[in-house]
């Protein structure tokens, strides 16, 4: 996503600024790397789960280096790596989307995101509104309420899919086939975990340490971006 929003972010607060981009590997579109490098960062680095040999990280090679964008630092890692920052170390600015509902324990990894950064850090994050209403029923996720997906029972389903038909997405174990949630013992990183509002997204970032600068709803609703700074 390039929206104003972001851009603005962009603009004020990564010049000058050591600058992790967690998560850029999915098809290199998600990748702010590239964005970033526009506004006169100190430092670029990227982190992901995938080995640095896997054919993912030789895309955003090549997609950097088509567009002159060089000496950026790569880690192979996961974000909820307890010794992460032992790993990787910690960075003036932080940017991650798209992770935050495929990991078990949501608030773990703001917390893991919150001791990356030194100062900022900006998320994105799928949501969902605080009252889902459809022919196929209604569901409320109001005053904290979100859905675990993997109990999910036949009507929340219904109702769900019937939402996610609506916007053409396809969502493991809602409306098609789904991942396992387990891999080799771990949990898997694949599907989506949980289903929450912007209100609750806030209160859990809040929850694991930080404070919210500013925030926006986006794609006609279904993504939120909290900018935050961390709290000490």
């Amino acid at each position: 996503m390039r929206d104003k929003f972001m851009l603005d972010v962009f603009e004020k607060y990564v010049p000058n600024a050591d600058y992790l981009d967690v998560g850029p590997l999915y098809g290199t579109v998600n990748e702010t790397l590239s964005v970033a490098a526009k506004y006169g960062p100190k430092s670029l680095t990227a982190a992901d789960i995938d080995p640095l040999d896997a054919p993912s990280w030789a895309a955003l090679r090549s997609r950097l280096a088509e567009l002159n964008i060089s000496d950026v630092k790569e880690h192979s890692v996961s974000i909820d790596d307890p010794q992460i920052t032992e790993k990787i170390g910690t960075y003036d600015f932080v940017y991650s989307a798209g992770i935050l509902y495929h990991v078990p324990s949501p608030v773990f990894t703001l917390q893991q995101y919150r001791k990356l950064t030194r100062k900022y850090f900006l998320l994105g994050s799928m949501v969902v509104p605080d009252r889902v209403e459809n022919e196929q029923g209604a569901l409320d996720f109001s005053g904290g309420r979100l859905l675990f997906v993997p109990a999910l029972g036949d009507y929340e389903r219904r109702v769900m899919g019937a939402h996610y038909d609506a916007f053409g997405m396809k969502i493991h174990h809602i409306n098609t086939e789904g991942w396992n949630w387990v891999r080799n013992g771990e949990p898997s990183y694949g599907p989506w975990w949980w289903l929450y509002s912007p209100a609750t997204l806030r209160r859990m970032a809040e929850t694991a340490g930080l404070k919210i600068i500013a925030e926006e709803t986006t794609w006609a609703g279904r993504h939120h971006y909290l900018f935050c700074e961390r709290i000490d």
